[in-house]
C-alpha cells in the first residue's frame, strides 16, 4: 500500500507546475482613444527598436475553439493555433485571455510591434518593431495561428464538459 502511495506521491509531483517568475509591466502604455478603432494601447514615452512595450499574464479558458460562440472571447482572445496534439485537433484549441493590455492592441498591416506568446508559462509581450513616439499608437498584426478571430463555432452539443 504504501508503494502506491509514494508513487502515486511522485505522479503528482511531477505534474505540479511551477510559476516562473515573471514581472509583468504595462508601465510604458495607456489605453487611450484611437482613430482606427475607439481604443487602443500608446506609449506613455519614447520607445526604441527592440523594447518591451508590455508584459501581460495570459489564461487558458475551459471551452476551445470549437465550443466557443461568444463574440467578445472570439474577438479578443488568443489561440495556440500551431498545437498538434490530439485534443486540438478534436475539440479545437485553447483560448487564452489577456490581463493587461494584450487584447487591446489594435491591427495594421504595416505594424510597428510584435505579439510574442508564451503557453508554457502563460504571458505575453509586446516588442517594438520601430521607434515609436510618445503618445504614438502601438499596433500589431494579427496573426491567424495565434488571434482567434475568424475561428470556427460549432454547436455546444459536443462539448468536452458532457
Amino acid at each position: 500500500m504504501d508503494d502506491i502511495q509514494n508513487e502515486a506521491d511522485e505522479k503528482s509531483q511531477e505534474m505540479q507546475y511551477t510559476m516562473p517568475s515573471i514581472d509583468y509591466d504595462s508601465t510604458n502604455v495607456y489605453v487611450g482613444k484611437s482613430d482606427v478603432h475607439l481604443r487602443g494601447v500608446f506609449a506613455k514615452t519614447d520607445m526604441e527598436l527592440n523594447t518591451v512595450a508590455e508584459v501581460f499574464p495570459i489564461t487558458p479558458t475551459f471551452f476551445r475553439t470549437k465550443y466557443q460562440a461568444d463574440p467578445q472571447i472570439l474577438s479578443y482572445g488568443f489561440v495556440n493555433g500551431g498545437c498538434p496534439c490530439k485534443e486540438c485537433q478534436k475539440h479545437g484549441y485553447v483560448i487564452y485571455l489577456s490581463s493587461g493590455y494584450g487584447s487591446m492592441y489594435n491591427h495594421q498591416p504595416q505594424s510597428n510591434a510584435r505579439i510574442e506568446l508564451n503557453y508554457k508559462d502563460l504571458y505575453g509581450k509586446i516588442i517594438t518593431t520601430k521607434r515609436i513616439h510618445k503618445d504614438e499608437e502601438i499596433f500589431i498584426t494579427y496573426s491567424s495561428t495565434e488571434l482567434f478571430h475568424n475561428g470556427v463555432v460549432t454547436n455546444h452539443e459536443n462539448s468536452p464538459r458532457d
